[in-house]
């Protein structure tokens, strides 16, 4: 009896060891991504006015699928669901790169495409995440993922906010996280 219990403790703590892993990765890609183009846009009075458009238009996409994806994720294969937010992100980034080297970073249109799709997406991985590690970890370990849920929320912010500041030119990425932190 003792050894189904420590095969199930080793199982849920592998399961939220990937879980967080996922987690930081997942969220430390997309994150930036808008972070960045929304202080792009940001920079110019008529860049602000879409700025806030593009808000609006991240709410409304987001209450419109929201619910769609409540129910897909009751109705498929959680790891599926989950398999498709990668791709999701995957293509995110392969088209925000894409597009920033075919117009640069001063088309607006793009910059509102990578906003509201880099906010959708990033949206749908928190839900299928979160039902994800309901399903997989145990009671005991809800606090550590909600604890790894704090941190890896603020992580994206700190790593687009480092990102814009040309102090990285100098110190590199790493060395100005460092910076950032002290």
């Amino acid at each position: 009896m003792s050894g189904i219990k420590d095969e199930e403790q080793r199982y849920s703590y592998r399961n939220f060891f990937r879980y967080s892993v996922y987690r930081v990765t997942s969220l430390s890609g997309t994150g930036p991504v808008f972070i960045i183009a929304s202080f792009i846009m940001a920079s110019g009075y008529l860049s602000r006015v879409y700025l806030g458009i593009a808000g609006i238009l991240i709410l409304i996409v987001e209450i419109s699928l929201e619910p769609l994806f409540g129910y897909a994720i009751d109705i498929f294969q959680r790891k599926s669901v989950l398999k498709f937010c990668i791709f999701a992100t995957i293509v995110l980034l392969s088209f925000s790169s894409l597009m920033a080297s075919l117009y640069g970073t001063g088309n607006l249109a793009v910059l509102s495409i990578l906003l509201i799709g880099g906010d959708t997406i990033t949206s749908l991985v928190y839900s299928t995440q979160r039902a994800l590690q309901q399903s997989i970890s145990r009671i005991s370990l809800m606090g550590k993922n909600n604890g790894v849920a704090e941190i890896t929320s603020q992580l994206p912010s700190m790593i687009g906010s480092i990102m814009a500041v040309p102090i990285i030119i100098y110190v590199g990425f790493f060395g100005a996280i460092v910076f950032a932190i002290f």
